[in-house]
C-alpha cells in the first residue's frame, strides 16, 4: 500500500495506491472489497445451479433412453427469473460481511444442493410420465415450472440475511411468474396442463424444501467427516517418516554462556534449530526455516552440575 503523495517508485510497486493521501479511507476500500467479493460469490452459486444440473441431465439422457426434458426458450425463463434479475440486485446492495472460505469452493457448495434438487425432481418427473402416460409438452411445461421453482428457493438462501428488498425482490419474482404462465406461456414454451399435470407440479412444488434441506444436511455431514478425516491426518506423528538415528552419549560441553545451537535430520531435510532459552531442564527447539514456531516432535535436553557446565543431546519422541 503507497500513498499517492510519496515516491513513483513505492506506488509502482504496491498493490493499492491512497489517491488521497488518507488512511481513513481504507474501511470504506475494505468495505467496497468486501462488497464485491461476496455479492459475486452468491451470484455465482445462482449460476451454477444451472450449469451443474443441466450438465449432469445432459449426460445422463446422452446415456439413456429419454429425451433432454426442456427447451432453451423454457430454460431462458428460469435464468431471466431466478438467475439474471436477481444477481443483479443481489450484486448492487451492500454487504460487509466478512469474506471467509476459498471463492470457488464456497459458490460451489452452496450451489449443489438446489441443483441437485433439479436432478432428482426431473428425473422422477419423467419417471411419472412412463407411469401415467403423460404428453411431452406438460412435461417440458412442468420441469420449467420446477426448476424455476427452485431456483425461487436457492435464491431465498443466498439472500440471507432477508431485508425489505430481499422480500420485494422476492415477491416481484413471484408476480412475474405467474404473469408469465397466464398470459405470456407461448413466449417461454409453456403449455396448457391437464389435471394430471397440475397435480405433479403440487406435489412435488411441495417435496422441494424438504429434499433441498435432505440434501443440505447431508453435505454438511460429508463436510464435517472430511474435515475430522483431515484433522486426523494432520494429527498423525511425522517421526514415522523420519530417518531415526541413535542416541549420543551425553558429553561435556563447557560453560553454558548463550543460546544452542544443533543440526539434525527430518525426511530428506537438514533443519537448524536453537533451544528457545537456557536454563536447566527440557527446552523445545525452534526451527529456522518455519520463523519460530514451536517443533514439537524435537526436543533438546540441557542438563548442567554444579560446577555450571551443561550437556545436550538430541533424542526423538
Amino acid at each position: 500500500m503507497a500513498m499517492a503523495s510519496g515516491s513513483d517508485v513505492a506506488a509502482q510497486i504496491s498493490d493499492l495506491v491512497l489517491m488521497n493521501s488518507d488512511f481513513s479511507s481504507m474501511p470504506s476500500v475494505v468495505a467496497e472489497g468486501r462488497r464485491v467479493i461476496n455479492n459475486i460469490e452468491r451470484a455465482a452459486s445462482l449460476y451454477l445451479v444451472k450449469n451443474i444440473f443441466s450438465l449432469i441431465l445432459a449426460v445422463i439422457s446422452i446415456t439413456a433412453a429419454f429425451s433432454y426434458p426442456l427447451t432453451p426458450s423454457q430454460l431462458t425463463l428460469m435464468s431471466l427469473l431466478a438467475i439474471g434479475i436477481p444477481s443483479l440486485i443481489l450484486a448492487l446492495e451492500p454487504n460487509e460481511n466478512l469474506v471467509q472460505g476459498k471463492f470457488l469452493r464456497n459458490a460451489i457448495l452452496r450451489a449443489l444442493p438446489a441443483a441437485f434438487t433439479d436432478l432428482f425432481i426431473i428425473i422422477f418427473v419423467l419417471l411419472f410420465q412412463q407411469a401415467f402416460q403423460i404428453n411431452n409438452n406438460e412435461i417440458s411445461t412442468i420441469t420449467a415450472l420446477l426448476v424455476t421453482i427452485v431456483g425461487f428457493f436457492m435464491l431465498w438462501k443466498v439472500a440471507k440475511p432477508v431485508n425489505k428488498l430481499h422480500v420485494g425482490m422476492m415477491a416481484g419474482l413471484i408476480a412475474a411468474l405467474v404473469f408469465i404462465v397466464l398470459f405470456l406461456p407461448g413466449l417461454f414454451s409453456l403449455s396448457p396442463l391437464s389435471f394430471g399435470g397440475y397435480l405433479i407440479l403440487i406435489l412435488f412444488t411441495l417435496l422441494i424444501p424438504s429434499v433441498i434441506w435432505l440434501l443440505n444436511k447431508a453435505l454438511e455431514g460429508l463436510l464435517l467427516l472430511l474435515q475430522k478425516a483431515e484433522g486426523a491426518a494432520s494429527a498423525l506423528p511425522e517421526h514415522h517418516n523420519e530417518r531415526r538415528a541413535p542416541l549420543p552419549t551425553p558429553q561435556k560441553t563447557g560453560p553454558l554462556t548463550g543460546p544452542v545451537f544443533c543440526d539434525y535430520i527430518v525426511g530428506n531435510r537438514r533443519i537448524e534449530a536453537r533451544a528457545s532459552s537456557l536454563g536447566l531442564g527440557l527446552l523445545r527447539l525452534c526451527s529456522t526455516d518455519q520463523l519460530g514456531s514451536v517443533q514439537g516432535d524435537h526436543q533438546l535436553l540441557v542438563g548442567g552440575d554444579h560446577e555450571g557446565s551443561c550437556w545436550g543431546s538430541r533424542r526423538w519422541r
